[in-house]
């Protein structure tokens, strides 16, 4: 088994894979010739998140369900999104060759060149005597040959150097494999599961909804007593999850707004509001230009960064404020409160990005799911600065009013008796 490095990164990924099939494809000359073929399984990182089962009742036989689910997993590649379809419960056929030992003997036919013959075209799945008197080969049903015609049509060599068709001088038949190694059944009835994996760079809603839709009308044109049955819709529970993460959204923005407004004032309010929703809807936009999918790690990022994305406004409007309570112009006071803490404001913005920059320096699979979680702080703190030297200081100049000094303080009055019981009693506090 071959396994990349946890920090292999994924645009590496296909190209570590293709190295391997090369060298494998250089060395497999020099191979025993009884070795079986070396395949490389590369799509073991696909998710399956859309499960379906097609049940049959008692009447159908294993290889009508299996003819009506190979339809549906044809028609299911039409679909834009969907990457990969697999079918589970399906025993492939076998095609078996029998020979009478006498048969060999008469015609001077050696097994090997029998087994050669039909190894360069399909797989052998075994080669063996099943009674005493006959050879057995089984074969798997796969192209290229098509049909039960190829194989005994297929020519081989004996050893006095004639040629004969195999249909000639063998019986060959399409047998079920038994015993089977996979039986599938949903509530006690057999079935067949198809697992349909939908591209990474679609909308997993979307591409679910899709193959529901034609799911739908298969179903209707399903003989009486097949059922299309879903096992593990993950459209629907990625809709529910990001409908309650976006709920939870809603209601930490409520709670902020609502805190900034009991204690700065409404004014304040709507202009910490303002920025803090205009930084979540420019976030929005580079996640969409970035090509990177709302779930719920961006989500979660952004009720991380909930109560920083504030901070910036919160000083930008709290230093014009002050300045305005002083007696300097409302269009003065609100540029130089923008203007004098815009350095150290980048500065804390810097820090609190940096402070979650492991995140995204993590090795590549740990990177895979917790990267948005990084991109959605980051682009939203950037965007908070850059709203607070710019917004802000518009809405500031707009809303805001040169308060006397005896309607801020007596905002504040209840606070001040606290503050100065603390300080009587500072050793207490220390």
């Amino acid at each position: 088994m071959v396994k990349l490095l946890p920090s292999t990164s994924p645009r590496k990924t296909n190209e570590a894979w293709d190295e391997l099939r090369r060298k494998i494809s250089d060395i497999r000359p020099e191979l025993p010739t009884e070795l079986a073929e070396i395949s490389i399984v590369d799509n073991f990182g696909d998710i399956f998140g859309l499960y379906y089962a097609l049940l049959g009742a008692s009447g159908y036989s294993s290889d009508e369900l299996r003819r009506y689910a190979l339809d549906i997993e044809r028609e299911l590649y039409h679909i834009e999104g969907v990457e990969r379809v697999v079918l589970s419960g399906i025993e492939p056929n076998e095609v078996r060759i029998t020979i009478p030992r006498a048969t060999l003997a008469m015609f001077d036919i050696r097994p090997e060149a029998i087994r050669e013959a039909i190894s360069s075209e399909s797989d052998i799945i075994s080669i063996g005597e099943i009674d005493s008197g006959e050879l057995t080969i089984t074969v798997s049903e796969q192209a290229p040959y098509t049909t039960i015609d190829n194989i005994k049509n297929q020519l081989f060599t004996a050893a006095d150097g004639k040629q004969y068709r195999l249909g000639d001088i063998m019986q060959v038949e399409l047998t079920e494999r038994s015993p089977q190694s996979y039986i599938m059944r949903v509530d006690g009835v057999e079935s067949i599961g198809i697992a349909i994996a939908a591209n990474p760079r679609f909308d997993v809603v979307k591409v679910g909804a899709k193959v529901r839709a034609m799911l739908d009308n298969i179903e209707q044109r399903l003989p009486a007593g097949m059922e299309l049955r879903s096992l593990y819709p993950e459209d629907q529970i990625a809709r529910e999850a990001t409908n309650d993460f976006i709920i939870n959204l809603i209601e930490s923005l409520a709670i902020v707004i609502l805190l900034i407004i009991a204690t700065m004032g409404w004014r304040s309010g709507i202009v910490v509001g303002g920025s803090l929703l205009l930084s979540i809807f420019a976030t929005l936009i580079a996640l969409m230009v970035t090509h990177d999918t709302l779930n719920r790690t961006s989500l979660a990022g952004f009720i991380i960064a909930m109560g920083m994305l504030v901070d910036n406004a919160i000083v930008v409007t709290d230093n014009s404020t002050q300045l305005m309570l002083r007696g300097i112009p409302r269009h003065i006071a609100v540029v130089k409160g923008a203007t004098t803490p815009r350095l150290g404001l980048l500065a804390a913005t810097l820090i609190a990005i940096i402070s979650f920059l492991p995140l995204q320096l993590a090795p590549s699979s740990v990177a895979e799911i917790i990267k948005p979680l990084f991109m959605v702080i980051a682009i939203s703190l950037l965007a908070s600065w850059v709203l607070a030297l710019t917004q802000v200081p518009e809405m500031n100049l707009t809303l805001q009013r040169a308060s006397v000094r005896g309607e801020a303080s007596e905002r504040s009055a209840w606070f001040r008796p606290i503050v100065e019981m603390l300080i009587r009693h500072r050793w207490v506090v220390l």
